[in-house]
């Protein structure tokens, strides 16, 4: 059986919570994900990650971040 994923987006500006990479398990979805989490800290950003946890929203939005969506891949 293949592992399940979550394919979580993500929104928000400012410094990005590198922590909750650790936190939900995941890592940026493509190579522009990647940038964009080093990216500029002014703006808004979506970012698409993709992890082995359902998405801790209430800790995304403590950081500032919003989840827009997560959907379980396989």
């Amino acid at each position: 059986m293949k592992p399940k994923f979550h394919l979580i987006t993500v929104e928000g500006s400012g410094p990005f919570p590198i922590d909750m990479l650790r936190n939900n398990q995941c890592w940026p979805y493509e190579t522009d994900d990647s940038a964009l989490v080093q990216g500029c800290n002014d703006r808004m950003r979506i970012v698409r990650v993709k992890g082995t946890l359902t998405p801790n929203t209430k800790r995304w939005e403590s950081f500032g971040w919003r989840v827009r969506e997560s959907q379980k891949t396989f």
